[in-house]
């Protein structure tokens, strides 16, 4: 397991050089032993946020003191007022792994039975990477300039992939939804209240810190826009479940916080996703049947992740761009 981090926010920039390794301004113990936790200290890039990176991970359900010391200074080389520390306790069991995509992880589309694209020469849908399907064949994807007939969408690495290697990729797409669908340690159940307007943990209303989200039927994101926090851990995790489908109404954003990555966010559904148009999507979904991004206005839905579906996928002036590492 990769170790988690810890972070201390400043009200304004900090001079770099009284914080980041090697200084000892910003350290990390056990409690109750006072062991030292060995770690790297670094910096955001408006010098604003320290994150303590340890070396290993920390041994659960055990108390830890992090404390930074009047060591750290401003710019101007004004330090704090006064030391400031506080602890934590780690639990059984920390965060969410990541859901083990396989070989689908290769595609940014994946489809089943059709792959159908409507876009216009003005606004075209663009897949950043290899699109494939399975059982289906290049026949059974239409709307795209790789595509017979030619379309308007492009897909601008791999072209259309059908085959062996596709099957592989539909195949580890159904052990990861297998595996999803069974995990429950942590899980936080939602219901089918929209995830904007929910509170987690006396949070703000729509404000997700990394963990497993659950509703036995379905997931909406229409009120207003949602944000997944990291609070400064950069391998920080996010699965929503839902029992059937996910519904994003038009011009919604997924708003990434404080090192929240969208290669780290899964949506796993029972059913379909059915994202509006002008949405700003981050993560990977993973549906059970099918997936339809953007409408008939297609004035442009971005997608940063993956789009997999089972079966059948329509596409409507969509991009579709790689999540970074």
């Amino acid at each position: 397991m990769t170790p988690r981090t810890i972070s201390a926010t400043f009200s304004e920039a900090m001079n770099p050089a009284s914080l980041v390794s090697p200084a000892v301004s910003f350290t990390v113990k056990e409690t109750l032993s006072g062991n030292s936790v060995a770690g790297i200290v670094s910096l955001n890039a408006e010098d604003t946020m320290a994150t303590f990176a340890p070396n290993a991970v920390l041994a659960s359900n055990t108390q830890f003191t992090a404390i930074v010391t009047t060591a750290a200074t401003n710019p101007a080389g004004n330090a704090l007022v006064s030391n400031y520390a506080w602890s934590f306790t780690t639990g059984s069991q920390i965060g969410q792994a990541p859901i083990k995509l396989g070989t689908a992880a290769n595609f940014l589309v994946l489809g089943g039975t059709s792959i159908t694209n409507t876009s216009s020469a003005a606004n075209p849908t663009k897949v950043n990477g290899q699109l494939g399907i399975d059982p289906g064949s290049a026949t059974n994807v239409t709307g795209f300039t790789d595509s017979s007939p030619p379309g308007t969408g492009i897909i601008l690495t791999g072209g259309i992939q059908s085959g062996l290697i596709v099957k592989q990729a539909k195949t580890d797409l159904g052990a990861a939804l297998a595996e999803a669908n069974a995990r429950t340690s942590q899980q936080v159940p939602v219901g089918t209240s929209d995830l904007a307007l929910i509170t987690v943990n006396g949070g703000s209303p729509g404000v997700y810190p990394p963990g497993l989200y659950s509703s036995a039927s379905s997931l909406a994101l229409s009120a207003d826009n949602m944000t997944l926090d990291a609070r400064g851990d950069p391998d920080a995790v996010w699965v929503f479940k839902a029992g059937s489908e996910l519904l994003v109404s038009d011009t919604r954003k997924i708003v990434l916080l404080n090192g929240a990555k969208a290669s780290n966010v899964f949506w796993t559904l029972g059913s379909s996703a059915t994202i509006g148009d002008q949405v700003a999507f981050k993560g990977n979904i993973l549906a059970s049947t099918s997936n339809a991004l953007g409408t008939t206005a297609a004035n442009g839905t971005t997608v940063e992740g993956r789009v997999l579906s089972v079966s059948g996928l329509s596409l409507y002036a969509i991009t579709i761009n790689a999540p970074a590492p």
